[in-house]
């Protein structure tokens, strides 16, 4: 779930307050945030996102928690289209979808797809790119200037950045898993 809303500065401060309160608190286990109780972890993590261009001005506090054991390498999914055609998803350890491919005509051409991301996710190979609607997206293009996968849509350029990243750190040792189709 993802919840967007905009807040005066005495807003943000209160909301400020209200989390460091229930994180500084042993007995705290929940919080309520814009309406969503949330669970408190014992442990988490967090990032931090600025960014400035000519029109605004945005910071970005992201905190993160897992409450299950995932895999800490990321993993390739290959799968046949109800087009018949194949494709691969580069997965995040997180099982969030990081770069999508194209489609192939077997799966073969989608391995070979998945070695050329694996050759490629270098941060000169990334091209960010904006939709029609305006929102950052990246494609990994090879050296021939073909496009190999492209990433989702984000709101912000600095997501977009880091899905960037999450590519060339995820790819090299992500694990390969084939539909049997």
């Amino acid at each position: 779930m993802e919840i967007e809303k905009t807040l005066k500065k005495k807003e943000i401060v209160a909301l400020l307050k209200e989390i460091t309160k229930a994180l500084e608190s042993d007995a705290a286990k929940t919080i309520k945030v814009a309406n969503v109780t949330i669970d408190l972890p014992k442990k988490m993590a967090y990032s931090l996102e600025y960014e400035v261009d000519d029109e605004k001005t945005e910071l970005e506090v992201e905190f993160g928690w897992s409450h299950i054991k995932r895999s800490r390498k990321g993993k390739f999914e290959v799968f046949k289209g109800t087009d018949e055609q194949w494709y691969f998803h580069l997965k995040a350890p997180s099982g969030e979808v990081i770069l999508a491919s194209e489609g192939y005509h077997n799966k073969q051409g989608a391995r070979r797809g998945i070695e050329s991301v694996k050759k490629n996710a270098q941060p000169e190979q990334f091209e960010i790119r904006e939709s029609k609607a305006g929102q950052p997206y990246f494609a990994l293009v090879a050296k021939n200037h073909q496009v190999i996968g492209t990433s989702q849509m984000y709101k912000r350029r600095a997501s977009c950045n880091k899905g960037i990243k999450s590519v060339i750190k995820n790819a090299p040792e992500a694990e390969l898993i084939l539909d049997e189709a």
